[in-house]
């Protein structure tokens, strides 16, 4: 394929989801400015090619890779075009991170309003995704705090949307399947401190985790838990405020960085290697009991101060911690579900996967509330997020703990995450979407990208869009 010469284009490229379980090849592109992205929309269109938008490639899935096309990334446009610390105002280019952000706004006393479980993740990408973070049930998504975004539709035209126009809550959860998110004007939250004072509980069921959860939701402005998967509930629940003193030694990076190092010595950009060793149903099963007995010694419930970083990103520094999972890769089945069904089907998801011997390994719980997008993934109930690892042995065991754990979910009004999802049908995704939506979403599809340009491959699987060269095989 030749698309042109230009330096931001690069050879094909074999890319992975985020869970290194989901593989396609690409074209990939780096483009500077919004000429070069027009330029590749244009070039690719007229050789017949398709286009993915692949932003920071962290969505665990199949939502940022697509066998045969052309890949935008946005990491070469990233920049900061606007800051004002007296409104907390930010303009930037849809390539920056999350990391990035925080690191300009954190010495002038701000942090971003919402935050995913890593800072590696693009503006661009977030807002298709529309991400949240362990304050959903009281400050919503990402997407709530825009105030403007230009888009470039597939045909090249920019549009800037304000949260009023009918096509913004389309783009924002709209799994870069509508348009590219070029710059996003962001609200940024006002802190005085750069720490955290946390207050940990360790529980020892289900009905406890849900309790706690209602206890802490009105008096803390993070809450999120940890699930032990080898017992019925158990693990360590934790609650976050902003410290409310003025601690200016806290509001620069230094103040946020953690060792490198492991016990002293050990390279955390080697841990995940040792983690291979554990990632077994054995293994972990002695780690998720350590941690739980840990977390019994130090919940002793007092305010722990903690700084935003280590509270908010804690995987991120074990570097490369997915290839723990390798081979095979991880799968995650992360869903919401309203308050009336979600204590009963919640502990009934994990004695699915314990019945059949397929543990997940890593568990986190959150509360949430609704978004006001068109592809809505958000409940006034609570989300879980289970870890699997798939390897050759258990595959196919593990593709039918899906189909059962999602109809359980269905059956309930439940809603899938699709930055995590990948196993969903086109049927499945519509039930849980809503008819409504769904054929939404299709009827703009076709509006703004007639040609079916704009693909993904998570896209294709749930009939959001057609790819005639599906997913080559890892």
């Amino acid at each position: 394929m030749d698309l042109s010469p230009h330096s931001y284009i690069g050879p094909f490229r074999r890319l992975a989801g985020f869970g290194q379980t989901e593989f396609g090849d690409s074209r990939v592109c780096s483009p500077t400015s919004d000429d070069e992205v027009a330029t590749i929309l244009q070039t690719a269109a007229a050789q017949g090619r398709q286009v993915m938008l692949r932003g920071a490639g962290r969505s665990y899935g199949d939502a940022s890779i697509a066998g045969e096309t052309v890949a935008i990334r946005q990491d070469r446009m990233n920049r900061v075009l606007a800051w004002d610390p007296a409104t907390g105002t930010l303009d930037v280019e849809g390539g920056i991170t999350l990391e990035e952000i925080w690191r300009y706004v954190l010495p002038d006393g701000f942090w971003p309003p919402v935050v995913s479980g890593t800072m590696k993740t693009s503006v661009a990408g977030g807002l298709a995704m529309n991400i949240h973070g362990k304050n959903n049930w009281s400050q919503g998504t990402l997407g709530e705090h825009v105030d403007w975004m230009d888009i470039m539709l597939a045909g090249g035209e920019v549009r800037r949307l304000i949260p009023a126009d009918p096509l913004f809550f389309q783009i924002i959860s709209g799994f870069g399947l509508l348009g590219i998110i070029l710059r996003a004007r962001l609200r940024m939250k006002r802190i005085r401190s750069g720490s955290l004072q946390v207050v940990q509980r360790s529980v020892r069921n289900w009905q406890e985790q849900f309790d706690t959860f209602e206890e802490f939701q009105d008096r803390y402005e993070y809450i999120v838990s940890w699930v032990d998967g080898f017992h019925d509930g158990r693990g360590t629940f934790q609650a976050a405020n902003h410290h409310p003193d003025d601690e200016p030694h806290t509001l620069h990076a230094s103040a946020q960085e953690l060792s490198p190092y492991l016990i002293g010595f050990y390279p955390k950009s080697r841990a995940w290697r040792t983690l291979r060793h554990f990632t077994n149903p054995t293994g972990m099963r002695l780690l998720s009991a350590a941690k739980y007995r840990a977390g019994r010694l130090t919940g002793s419930e007092k305010a722990a101060q903690m700084p935003l970083v280590a509270f908010h990103f804690p995987l991120d520094f074990v570097q490369d911690w997915e290839r723990a999972y390798l081979p095979g890769g991880l799968l995650q089945f992360q869903v919401g579900l309203g308050r009336e069904n979600a204590r009963e089907v919640i502990p009934g998801l994990l004695a699915r996967s314990q019945a059949a011997q397929l543990w997940p390994y890593l568990i986190v719980m959150k509360r949430h509330r609704p978004d006001p997008t068109l592809m809505s993934y958000l409940v006034d109930g609570y989300s879980i997020a289970m870890d699997f690892h798939r390897t050759d042995l258990n595959a196919a065991q593990l593709d039918q703990l899906f189909k059962e754990m999602t109809a359980d979910v269905l059956a309930a009004g439940g809603k899938f995450y699709m930055a995590k999802d990948a196993r969903l049908t086109a049927d499945e995704a519509k039930q849980s979407l809503g008819e409504g939506p769904y054929h939404q979403f299709l009827a703009t599809k076709r509006e703004l990208d007639p040609t079916g340009l704009l693909v993904s491959a998570l896209g294709a699987r749930i009939g959001l869009c057609d790819i005639p060269s599906m997913l080559s095989s890892p």
